[in-house]
């Protein structure tokens, strides 16, 4: 993890979003970053269209906000969801 942050603090400082698909299992991802949304659902599984359209708009949204602004998607071992 501190690889992580510190590659987001020395790269994208203040313009970062992590965004967690994991159900699995449920941990505070916003004791290491700043800015932390779930849209969780199960791995090996399509996510739900009403829950895409919410972390589509999500995305869109904090995006928008600047343009030096970027996000990551993080899950249990990006195979099935992200992968």
């Amino acid at each position: 993890m501190p690889e992580v942050q510190r590659f987001f603090r020395t790269r994208h400082e203040d313009h970062y979003k992590i965004y967690n698909l994991c159900s699995e299992r449920q941990y505070d991802l916003q004791e290491y970053f700043p800015r932390v949304e779930r849209f969780p659902f199960d791995d090996h599984n399509p996510c739900p269209l009403d829950l895409l359209g919410l972390f589509c708009a999500s995305v869109d949204e904090y995006m928008a906000e600047d343009p030096s602004n970027v996000v990551a998607v993080h899950c249990k071992a990006g195979k099935g969801r992200t992968g």
